[in-house]
């Protein structure tokens, strides 16, 4: 889990506008329990603009880390 957050932040240092690896970088928190950084990245990753399927999973996970239920 380390390495992949390491290599996540370093791929948004580099290319800070890549939304798939703001959505990706949710995932790893959201897997990892840590739900505020997880909503944070999700929100920006849908700022950025992720394609329309992906952005209403973004939604919806998002209502979840932040405890709002599906």
């Amino acid at each position: 889990f380390g390495e992949a957050l390491i290599a996540l932040m370093k791929g948004i240092e580099i290319n800070p506008d890549h939304a798939l690896l703001h959505w990706d970088l949710a995932l790893a928190y959201q897997r990892n329990s840590q739900r505020e950084l997880a909503a944070r990245a999700l929100k920006k990753a849908m700022s950025i603009g992720l394609d329309a399927s992906l952005q209403r999973h973004a939604a919806t996970l998002l209502k979840v880390v932040e405890g709002s239920g599906v």
